[in-house]
């Protein structure tokens, strides 16, 4: 197993992973952000603090190799947080597999986007179950 990985400010991690076990060969490379922006509220010469939305980001490559074939997935999620009344405001997913073997080759793409509304409509469906 070989990795590097690296973090910066603002919040930003670079993983690169190469890992060859048991006949079979696996590579990662992923980038996950974390930005925080301020809302603020001006009413004539006052500004006021409304809170922060925080966007977390990952995005990844993935490659496993082996005897029987060949499998890649190109991949990235957002998710976006308010930190006022810590609620999720945007969730979005998107990927894409491909896989080839002897039996052939086969094609994954899925795109995921939930809105505010989506989001808040799930979150007050399950609030009965937290207590």
């Amino acid at each position: 197993v070989t990795g590097v990985q690296t973090c910066a400010l603002p919040i930003l991690c670079r993983i690169t992973k190469l890992t060859a076990q048991d006949g079979k060969i696996s590579t990662l490379i992923s980038d996950t952000t974390q930005v925080k922006k301020d809302i603020t509220k001006v009413q004539g010469d006052i500004t006021t603090s409304k809170g922060s939305i925080t966007t977390l980001q990952t995005d990844y490559s993935a490659l496993d190799q082996s005897l029987k074939g060949l499998s890649g997935t190109v991949a990235s999620h957002t998710s976006s947080i308010t930190d006022f009344d810590t609620k999720i405001t945007a969730v979005t997913d998107k990927a894409t597999k491909l896989e080839l073997s002897l039996d052939g080759f086969k094609a994954t793409v899925s795109d995921t986007y939930a809105t505010k509304t989506q989001v808040t409509a799930v979150d007050e469906k399950g609030s009965h179950l937290v207590r």
